[in-house]
């Protein structure tokens, strides 16, 4: 499936550890949405700063419908580190 979004329709997917079948089927039911590659910002080398934590972002973004459309439902266990 990896392949057929990603080289065939150049769609972003998040990484594997967050492509389940339950995004998926969230995606092909229309309440989850794929961004292009092309509109995707790739940051190299962010510095350390207490601010830029992944569980502090997320949960600004958290209740942002139009952020969230893109994202994983994570759990408040399930944050990414990064």
């Amino acid at each position: 499936m990896r392949e057929f979004f990603v080289e065939e329709e150049g769609l972003y997917l998040p990484p594997d550890r967050d492509l389940t079948s339950a995004f998926c089927r969230k995606v092909l039911a229309g309440e989850k949405q794929l961004i292009h590659i092309g509109k995707v910002n790739r940051s190299i080398g962010v510095p350390q700063d207490s601010e830029i934590k992944t569980e502090i972002l997320y949960n600004k973004i958290k209740d942002d419908p139009e952020i969230t459309k893109f994202l994983p439902d994570y759990s408040e266990k399930k944050i990414p580190n990064r």
